[in-house]
């Protein structure tokens, strides 16, 4: 069963995540139709398909950034596996991403209400924006299952844990410990080629976060000082590489949905496996 004050921390973040997502959505809406007026093409077919593939963007983006917050929220607050924990998650999902869509549904109604008459291709459009939430929500059942597999895994693997002596090899220090309550003392640092590969990947991730107007997800003003965090801490002597990874995980994912980043997040990615 779900932690309901985990639960409750999500709700209200994915309540002002969503707030601020509508607002860009607007903002960039508005952008799209002022570049379609500039170019006398503003009541037009083209431009109702344009502002339709942003709604439906806006639509998938929702689904991803619901996921990331209820899964961060309830992994952070502690979870374990339960038979109906992935119907209850998606159920969570199901209600901040309705059949109705009202906010980004009726966005794509007002913006195209003086382009086009009622007909068919407003029709078509509603059915592209129904089908882009449906395809979301697979996706994002997919995850879920995923997780909810990898919790049973674990459970199950504890379970024959606490049935005898275990011994775990912590890759690559080698480290052993035996037996399920025994602990591992471990010291890792990083060399100076890691060190390395990882500033230059954080340098190229701020260039292209100080060239974009905005991120698709996330505060860009946040994600810079992350970024910024990440490169005082990989110098320092012994660096903290629980929070290092941490950081750099987060960068990642504030970039990966933007096909100009590739570069720069296959960078970051590859600096990950230390």
């Amino acid at each position: 069963m779900l932690d309901q004050e985990a639960l409750k921390v999500a709700n209200d973040r994915i309540v002002i995540e969503i707030g601020e997502q509508n607002r860009r959505v607007s903002e960039e809406i508005s952008k799209y139709k002022a570049q379609m007026a500039g170019r006398g093409v503003l009541r037009s077919g083209a431009a109702v398909v344009g502002i339709r593939t942003l709604c439906a963007d806006a639509i998938k983006n929702r689904a991803l950034l619901v996921w990331q917050i209820l899964h961060r929220s309830i992994t952070t607050a502690g979870i374990s596996y339960s038979s109906d924990l992935g119907e209850e998650l998606k159920e969570v999902m199901a209600s901040h991403m309705p059949v109705t869509l009202g906010d980004i549904k009726g966005c794509f109604k007002e913006n195209i209400e003086m382009l086009t008459p009622e007909g068919p291709l407003r029709d078509k459009s509603m059915d592209e924006l129904d089908r882009s939430r449906i395809e979301a929500l697979e996706k994002v059942h997919t995850e879920i299952d995923l997780f909810i597999l990898s919790l049973k895994r674990r459970a199950e693997m504890s379970d024959k844990e606490s049935a005898g002596t275990v011994i775990n090899v912590y890759s690559p220090t080698g480290a052993i410990q035996t037996g399920p309550h025994s602990i591992a003392y471990v010291s890792q640092t990083i060399d100076s080629e890691v060190r390395e590969k990882v500033l230059h990947a954080l340098e190229e991730v701020q260039a292209f976060i100080n060239d974009v107007e905005d991120l698709p997800e996330y505060p860009k003003n946040e994600i810079l000082d992350l970024v910024l965090d990440g490169k005082l801490e990989v110098q320092e002597d012994k660096p903290n590489l629980t929070k290092l990874r941490s950081l750099l995980s987060t960068v990642g994912t504030s970039i990966q949905m933007m096909a100009s980043a590739k570069p720069a997040y296959e960078l970051l990615k590859g600096a990950l496996c230390f």
